[in-house]
């Protein structure tokens, strides 16, 4: 018998793939080793030493973060453990094209922000920030940035102002190149002052920023035990350091002297307007009026009082234009010399008219004198640290019959 035919094999049937398929598989093998490549302890070495370095060099002081989160939708990269704050997200688009660090919007959580003013005047600024049209530096542009919780401390010296904001909440969009629209609050703000008490306040503004020209501050509105005041400036950073505000509001005269230690023993509450400046020289100037319908001058009681004020750190002037005392009238100047120093020493001139002789010997502690009549006032009193109560001086009455 014939041997049966061994069986024949199956045949092998070609597969092919489609274009579409094939590139799913490839783009998924990418992802794959991308994120591979991505989450290795050298690639992420690389990047922290690339990126500290490239933002360090922008920023022009030291930067270092822990970790780096990248997102592709939409694409965002986000630094944590940030020293200068607890997280920085940056979106829309990160860049370094030439000298130029692009970045799109910044989210900062809680950071601590330090502003120093040298002695020769210049700033501890970013280098695009204080001197953008540099060549050899690296300029920074930024779409928005956003800001929440932050403390900025503030060491002028040579303007001698220092500062800190608390818990500040602020937010900065890009209108054009080097130009930036923006809001700033802050619930607690210290301000320290040459030879004065801290002024703790808030601080509420809307600000126009010009990398190259400085800023403008549209509505500035302060709050605090001293009162209330609305304002609008701008400080201007060509050729150094130049301030302007003008403000206006109602303050409390008893807070003022305690700020200030001025020690004339003044209270009640006042209406001011006030221009504010400070130059590049260093110093300042004030030019304002003070409005007040009762002021209390230890015992005399001054009424429906106007006054013009001007100063700077070698003396302040209040020439005080109208007050009613006593049924009469009064008018008299105000000097404090030496403002940069304490004790200040000051002095006091008045002239009244009309001056009730019973209502003024009543205000000295000698009542029952009988005298109806009225007199004119001329009054010139000097004193320092003990006070106006410690005063030095003399004048004279010119009485006339009731």
């Amino acid at each position: 018998m014939a041997a049966e035919p061994p069986p024949t094999r199956p045949g092998v049937t070609a597969h092919r793939l489609s274009p579409l398929r094939l590139f799913a598989i490839v783009l998924v093998f990418l992802v794959l080793a991308s994120y591979a490549i991505w989450t290795s302890d050298r690639f992420q070495s690389l990047l922290h030493g690339l990126s500290q370095s490239r933002l360090s060099e922008a920023l022009g002081r030291p930067v270092s973060f822990h970790t780096v989160d990248l997102r592709f939708f939409p694409p965002t990269v986000t630094l944590a453990d940030v020293r200068i704050a607890e997280e920085v997200s940056i979106g829309g688009g990160v860049s370094f094209v030439g000298r130029e660090l692009r970045l799109g919007k910044i989210r900062a959580l809680r950071p601590r922000i330090s502003l120093v003013q040298f002695a020769d005047g210049t700033w501890n600024l970013p280098p695009g920030a204080k001197t953008p049209s540099r060549k050899d530096g690296v300029k920074v542009q930024v779409s928005s940035i956003l800001v929440q919780q932050g403390i900025l401390e503030l060491e002028g010296k040579k303007i001698a102002i220092n500062g800190r904001i608390d818990d500040f909440a602020a937010e900065m969009s890009s209108l054009a190149k080097d130009l930036y629209r923006g809001s700033l609050e802050a619930r607690r703000v210290t301000l320290e002052l040459p030879q004065a008490e801290p002024l703790i306040l808030s601080l509420t503004t809307r600000f126009r920023l010009d990398a190259r020209r400085g800023a403008t501050f549209d509505d500035v509105r302060l709050a605090g035990a001293f009162g209330q005041l609305r304002a609008t400036g701008a400080i201007e950073s060509l050729g150094g350091f130049h301030a302007t505000f003008s403000a206006s509001g109602d303050v409390s005269i008893d807070e003022i002297e305690r700020v200030f230690r001025s020690n004339m023993g003044f209270s009640g509450a006042a209406r001011v307007r006030a221009k504010v400046e400070i130059p590049r020289g260093g110093g300042f100037r004030v030019a304002g009026a003070v409005e007040s319908p009762r002021v209390r001058a230890q015992q005399f009681v001054l009424e429906d009082v106007a006054a013009s004020v001007t100063a700077d750190p070698d003396v302040l002037i209040a020439r005080i234009e109208k007050a009613g005392y006593s049924g009469g009238r009064a008018s008299g100047v105000l000097r404090i010399a030496e403002l940069t120093r304490r004790p200040s020493p000051m002095t006091l001139a008045i002239e009244g008219e009309r001056i009730s002789l019973e209502r003024f010997f009543g205000d000295l502690g000698l009542n029952g004198t009988g005298l109806s009549g009225t007199a004119g006032l001329t009054l010139a009193l000097r004193w320092g640290a003990a006070g106006i109560a410690k005063a030095d001086g003399g004048g004279s009455l010119r009485l006339e019959a009731g």
